[in-house]
């Protein structure tokens, strides 16, 4: 009997208390394997193939919904469904021109673009909004346009986009504009920001 009030003490303990804030990777974590698999072809310093190059200069240029690289979505970005060798993109490096990314280097080009494509700079942006919010740190439902459910606690609003604080203490951030329309108006109402 006392076993099980130990168990279920720790149990409520750990549901109660917050996750411990792990923020996402930023473009310095995934550089490396950039420079490694990827520059030889789509870099300003070698040559730009396909219209993308991902070296630090140019990179934000192709982050954003209608890019390669979709923050918040790296299963749906092209740059990972060409990395990751998917059947419906062309598969990259092409085939015999270069050594494809390992599974731990897919995972982590993945967990990049999932966490908001974050470049040198922004990680430190979010990590000081996270300590001065002011936002409440109750995690709510939000729901995208499609109706799909997220549990998160809103962080900030920068712009356009919302940044979220997951269940799993991760952030992440996403377009105001994809968000439902009752959502984006909660989230620009608890920032602040009405429409």
């Amino acid at each position: 009997m006392c076993r099980w009030s130990l168990v279920s003490a720790l149990v409520l303990l750990s549901v109660a208390l917050p996750a411990p804030v792990a923020l996402a990777l930023d473009y310095e974590s995934v550089v490396g394997i950039l420079e490694e698999k990827c520059f030889k072809c789509h870099s300003e310093r070698e040559k730009v193939k396909g219209n993308l190059a991902l070296d630090i200069e140019e990179v934000s240029n192709y982050i954003g919904e209608n890019h390669p690289i979709k923050p918040g979505r790296g299963g749906e970005s092209d740059l990972y469904l060409m990395a990751a060798h998917a059947d419906t993109h062309d598969p990259m490096p092409p085939n015999g021109k270069g050594e494809a990314l390992s599974g731990s280097e897919l995972r982590k080009l993945k967990e990049w673009i999932d966490g908001g494509a974050l470049l040198p700079g922004e990680k430190a942006k979010i990590e000081e909004n996270l300590k001065e919010s002011s936002l409440p740190t109750e995690i709510l439902a939000w729901k995208n346009s499609a109706g799909q459910e997220m549990k998160a606690s809103l962080v900030s609003v920068r712009g356009e986009e919302a940044v979220f604080r997951l269940a799993d203490g991760r952030t992440t951030n996403y377009p105001l504009s994809k968000l439902s329309p009752e959502s984006r108006a909660e989230a620009l109402k608890l920032a602040g920001e009405e429409e």
